[in-house]
């Protein structure tokens, strides 16, 4: 970052993880085994879920739903396991969310489920989806995206179930951006939650890439789709709550290893695609461990946490482009989990932290400092005698006459050390018309510009290049910078 200074003069926010065999649903002679859904999956109204299934000495079975987990609903009697799979039509289903249920039609007492809810989404409004476009269309400058990238826990799975939420970390998120000043756009396929900005690429049940006996819902297959479909300037990446959820079963090779390895692949294919995308990795978070599985499954999530960063470390080619943050410690085990598997609003609210967190971490970033005469003492030090008063708002202060300035930027607090409030803009060129970004941030004591946590310096969301920097407050002149100043993300 470029330093600069200024004299300003005084002019008055799995899917069935733990799915394992039931005590009853195996027998020296005979088993059944429900594939998919996993559980946690969204389907749209009037779409096809494919049952799939693997069984040994049972001729037919029974499918059934519920959406309490007592009371069950028969779909389908009596149909050969030798198909292998049922389409069932999402149009036939009068619930928003439920249970699957296979059982072998000779015996009731063989049978397999999801452990967690799939989801029936409803039509979306078309007033959400124009309040979506407008929000887009309305903005002249270029809209930066981020693509959120996992499995239910991206998509936002909560119990106790319900059509409206699963807003998951992305609300909070979005909330804690927003009260930053600052602008993205959510890219997915998928939608889910209840705020507008609410896209996704969070999909129940699926896998790095590495699963027996079911390959369908893996995220290597799939991401040259969805890179082609959103095209993304960030992506958050949280992904092998699943994959450990398998590691129990014999038949499966996967293990800590092969999963590190498909997250590797991963991100060879997202930097084939753009090699300037920014890629925000999660060391995922923790669960409790399933007593019906042959490991534990908490230490082996921090193992396989380890095993990330090592790799992580070692993939020096792609440089600070590539990064992972700790989500695993952001939460308290078990409070923060509504299942042992997914977190609660509160485990959700925490990760909108971390990912925060990451996301400033990348940003371009000016490092400057500015005098005001009427708070002046020396080259190190101004009075914060209005502090001291508390006469500085939470709310950026420059939303009416000159200013009109219509950021969204809210402190959560005023640091001690904080003068005022200042608004600064980067300009292409001198002219008002060239502005490309504002933000309001804090002046410190010392003369620093800094973001709304009072220590970072005030990032912004514009595009890599050399821009003036014009700086305001409310009682003095405002000052721009005689050159440019560069620049570039991941300072």
């Amino acid at each position: 970052m470029n330093k600069i200074l200024f004299i300003l003069f005084f002019i008055s926010i799995s899917n069935n993880y733990f799915q394992t065999f039931n005590a009853t649903n195996i027998s020296r002679d005979k088993y059944l085994y429900l594939l998919s859904p996993q559980g946690t999956e969204s389907f749209d109204a009037h779409e096809d879920i494919i049952i799939s299934w693997d069984s040994f000495n049972i001729d037919k079975i029974d499918i059934s739903i519920s959406n309490d987990g007592t009371n069950w609903i028969a779909i389908i009697s009596n149909y050969p396991t030798s198909n292998n799979n049922y389409f069932l039509s999402c149009d036939s289903i009068k619930v928003n969310n439920f249970l699957l249920r296979i059982t072998d039609s000779n015996d009731n007492t063989i049978f397999d489920q999801t452990n967690f809810y799939i989801q029936l989404l409803m039509p979306q409004s078309n007033l959400k989806t124009i309040a979506k476009n407008e929000l887009v269309k309305n903005i002249t400058i270029p809209i930066f995206k981020i693509m959120p990238l996992g499995d239910s826990i991206t998509d936002g799975y909560l119990l106790p179930i319900s059509s409206n939420e699963r807003d998951g970390y992305r609300k909070h998120l979005q909330e804690i951006i927003i009260n930053n000043g600052l602008l993205f756009d959510f890219v997915g396929s998928v939608e889910s939650g209840t705020f507008i900005d609410k896209q996704h690429e969070g999909h129940g049940g699926w896998h790095a890439r590495h699963w027996y006996p079911n390959f369908k819902y893996d995220m290597n297959s799939h991401i040259n789709l969805f890179l082609n479909l959103n095209n993304p300037d960030i992506i958050l990446l949280h992904i092998g709550t699943n994959d450990i959820g398998e590691y129990y079963d014999n038949r499966n090779d996967n293990n800590i290893d092969t999963t590190v390895s498909d997250v590797s692949d991963l991100i060879d294919s997202i930097y084939v695609f753009n090699p300037e995308i920014k890629i925000i990795l999660a060391k995922i978070i923790n669960r409790t461990d399933d007593i019906n599985s042959n490991i534990n499954e908490s230490i082996t999530t921090s193992q396989y946490n380890n095993a990330l960063f090592n790799m992580i470390l070692a993939r020096q080619e792609y440089g600070t482009k590539l990064f992972i943050v700790d989500q695993e410690s952001a939460l308290n085990y078990p409070s923060d989990l509504s299942d042992g598997v997914h977190p609660n609003q509160s485990g959700y609210d925490k990760m909108a932290k971390v990912w925060f967190d990451g996301i400033i971490k990348i940003l371009p970033k000016l490092d400057a400092k500015i005098f005001l005469e009427g708070t002046y003492i020396d080259q190190t030090n101004l009075n914060f005698q209005l502090n001291l008063s508390g006469a500085i708002p939470f709310a950026q202060p420059f939303n009416n006459f000159p200013w009109n300035f219509s950021g969204t930027e809210l402190a959560q607090n005023i640091p001690n050390n904080i003068v005022d409030w200042v608004l600064v803009s980067l300009r292409s060129e001198t002219s008002a018309s060239s502005e490309v970004a504002k933000r309001a941030g804090f002046l410190r004591n010392d003369g620093k510009i800094v973001d709304l946590d009072g220590t970072s310096p005030l990032a912004f969301v514009v595009e890599n290049g050399d821009y003036y920097v014009v700086v305001e407050h409310r009682n003095h002149l405002s000052v721009m910078s005689s050159s440019k100043i560069t620049f570039s993300w991941l300072n």
